[in-house]
């Protein structure tokens, strides 16, 4: 996660500095945001509630930072499945088509 933050503060230098470090100190914020929640025992729902509820924000966090990076590096998350899988080319005819995501390998053949 701390990569995506050091992208968000290096992507923004040809503006600013300071807005990148800002956004990645915000980002930051946002991922720890949930450790305040159970010191401060926000609604009386106990340690262990808490502790449920950070796990699985840390890890929506985590999700959302790979889709950050994702943008950053794509630019437009429509076409993701087509960049992951991406293409190739039939020896035989030399046509070009979408790789399959999940494909079993051969020997000498896919």
């Amino acid at each position: 996660m701390h990569a995506a933050f050091i992208v968000v503060a290096i992507r923004q230098l040809h503006k600013s500095l300071i807005f990148g470090v800002m956004g990645a100190m915000r980002l930051h914020y946002i991922g720890n945001f949930s450790l305040f929640l159970v010191s401060m025992d926000l609604w009386n729902l106990g340690r262990a509630t808490w502790y449920i509820i950070t796990i699985l924000w840390v890890q929506f966090h985590f999700i959302a930072m790979i889709v950050v990076l994702a943008y950053f590096q794509f630019g437009d998350l429509t076409g993701l499945g087509f960049h992951i899988s991406g293409r190739a080319r039939y020896p035989e005819c030399d046509a070009i088509y979408k790789k399959p995501l999940f494909a079993l390998s051969g020997l000498t053949r896919r």
